[in-house]
């Protein structure tokens, strides 16, 4: 991982280095470099906090056209296709992001 931003200066007060967010799930560790981190004072975020009212707004900004996802979607797949996908998609194959199914 090679983490963007410039190694900041030591003076008092300390200023705010730059922020990652690490969204989503990952089945392994994710590595970070301790002393690029240290030296550029970053702060590494995991949120994972979901709302049923968070899910709502964001189903009604799909349904409305506000928020597409279509860039999102690797490949459409018959429902039949359903334990295979979910297999590569486990395995973390490269070739797929996301993937919906058509019903």
């Amino acid at each position: 991982m090679t983490l963007v931003g410039r190694i900041l200066p030591w003076r008092d007060p300390p200023r705010l280095g730059p922020r990652y967010v690490v969204q989503g799930r990952y089945p392994a560790s994710v590595p970070v470099p301790y002393q690029e981190a240290f030296l550029k004072e970053l702060t590494l975020l995991f949120p994972r906090d979901c709302r049923r009212s968070q899910r709502a707004a964001a189903i009604e900004m799909m349904a409305s056209g506000a928020f597409d996802t279509g860039g999102l979607i690797s490949e459409t797949r018959p429902p039949d296709m359903a334990p295979r996908t979910y297999s590569a998609l486990a395995e973390a194959d490269p070739a797929l992001l996301t993937v919906e199914f058509e019903w």
